[in-house]
């Protein structure tokens, strides 16, 4: 036997069409909400020590490069420009992971993660091995 086709989708159906419809904007938004979470991090921030840092994009991750040195470091190097921070991806709720922290210092990487505690203060953590620290770094401007 065979049935009319009828003109007019099935309730059923045009739930599921409007569902799909919703599931494929939600993911391309996506992207979207990752870049303007990235972009409260970006900016000039101090650490305790007075140097300041600026992070930016570098591609779809967060990185950070030492500005001219303020303080000049005790031996005269100059790290200007040096990457601190590498590869941190934005997970939400103002975190970043996934990224590295470098000490120009004496030239060790460290596991770390970023949290925007406010608007002018981050909380760098960083581990080698099972030892971990933090610091505090405030939002020059």
């Amino acid at each position: 036997m065979f049935h009319e086709c009828s003109r007019s989708a099935s309730p059923a159906r045009r739930v599921a069409a409007s569902a799909g419809i919703l599931v494929a904007l939600a993911l391309l938004a996506l992207p979207l909400a990752a870049q303007a979470g990235d972009d409260g991090i970006q900016g000039v921030w101090r650490e305790p020590d007075g140097g300041r840092i600026e992070i930016s994009a570098c591609g779809d991750l967060i990185c950070g490069h030492v500005l001219a040195d303020d303080p000049q470091p005790a031996d005269g190097s100059d790290y200007t420009g040096y990457a601190v921070l590498t590869g941190f991806q934005y997970e939400g709720d103002g975190r970043w992971a996934g990224g590295t922290v470098h000490d120009p210092r004496d030239d060790k990487a460290y596991r770390s993660h970023l949290t925007l505690l406010d608007e002018n203060r981050l909380k760098v953590s960083g581990c080698l091995w099972i030892f971990c620290g933090s610091q505090t770094w405030t939002r020059v401007e």
